[in-house]
């Protein structure tokens, strides 16, 4: 999905919207806290997408006003979304609420952290926790969005591939690294709860990514080693790409390019290169030095949520030499920040 919002008077908001679909008319919702959600369709046509062969037919754009939204120039708090998925592309700023900042928070980490993503995106207008749920056209959206100066984005970002977009845009891009074991634990068991739930675990495009894993590890006794690496025997080489070293992956390679050492050596580069990085067993700190350099208490006093049984399931993934060489790139490149944190955190505190 691709937007724009192109102005907001107070009396009016315009903007544009492009479906996955580009023969589709967008449909949109507008929400007014107190008041019922408003449903249009876009309402403008906009020669320009249509001549550069964005839609087909020029129906994309759209246009609010108070025929439409009577409480528009009262309302402080209105989001726009796309109906269908529920994707906001624009919310007011509200100077007493929101900070006038742009924050990339880059992790990793496949198992949602609910509770710190809450207190994170309360501080902006525009909030989108979990990017990577969203398609590649949409998160370029996001980080090339002009309008607003407030967001929130998080998630796994491929560095390499958007960095010129969040670096145009000034984004403050904050990351965490976790501890590769332990990301290893928690994946493993966020696949098998998946796999036990009562619902479809491909349900929502989160995990859609990780079907084939999700079925591979279905059967599988967490308790006992000799089946875990049965199963890491038997994956495919898409399988391994989806497991192997997440964290270089994400800060060190070209989008289709396999993971190697080498890419450790970029990957600390970029890290280099962000406002600020820490590791999850010092997140305390992490926090503490994001919440200092905006000025504002955007982590506080959360914390990292752990799923039952990692800690002790990591520690015995360790004793498979297959899980490391999986891990191999991200364990040194842990290992390398793990040490310059170390370093650098006396000069901080």
């Amino acid at each position: 999905m691709q937007f724009a919002i192109d102005n907001d008077s107070g009396e009016t908001i315009s903007g544009w919207i492009i479906t996955d679909n580009p023969q589709e008319t967008p449909e949109l919702r507008v929400s007014v806290p107190g008041a019922p959600d408003v449903l249009f369709r876009a309402n403008v046509y906009r020669k320009d997408l249509h001549d550069m062969g964005l839609h087909s037919t020029g129906l994309s754009g759209f246009f609010v006003d108070k025929g439409l939204v009577p409480s528009l120039s009262e309302a402080s708090d209105i989001q726009i979304s796309e109906a269908s998925t529920g994707i906001c592309v624009y919310r007011r700023f509200h100077p007493d609420h929101h900070l006038p900042r742009k924050v990339l928070f880059l992790s990793a980490s496949l198992v949602p952290q609910p509770q710190l993503q809450r207190t994170a995106s309360r501080n902006f207008a525009v909030r989108h926790p979990l990017v990577d749920r969203y398609s590649l056209e949409t998160i370029n959206s996001l980080l090339s969005y002009s309008f607003s100066s407030s967001i929130y984005i998080s998630g796994r970002v491929n560095w390499l591939r958007f960095a010129h977009a969040v670096e145009t845009n000034d984004f403050f891009v904050c990351a965490l690294l976790s501890e590769p074991f332990y990301d290893f634990s928690e994946r493993l068991l966020f696949f098998k709860a998946l796999n036990s739930s009562s619902s479809s675990p491909f349900a929502s495009p989160y995990v859609t990514r990780y079907e084939e894993l999700i079925v591979a590890f279905r059967d599988v006794d967490l308790e006992n080693n000799r089946a875990i690496l049965s199963c890491l025997r038997n994956l495919t080489s898409d399988q391994i790409r989806l497991l192997k070293s997440p964290m270089t992956t994400m800060l060190g390679t070209m989008p289709d390019e396999f993971v190697q050492r080498r890419n450790v050596s970029v990957a600390l580069d970029n890290l280099a290169q962000l406002n600020a990085v820490g590791t999850s067993d010092r997140f305390s700190d992490f926090a503490a030095l994001v919440d200092g350099l905006l000025q504002r208490e955007i982590f506080g006093s959360a914390a990292l949520s752990e799923i039952k049984g990692a800690s002790q399931l990591s520690v015995r993934l360790k004793d498979i030499g297959l899980v490391a060489d999986l891990l191999d790139e991200d364990i040194a490149l842990y290992a390398f920040a793990s040490e310059a944190l170390e370093a650098a955190l006396p000069s901080v505190e």
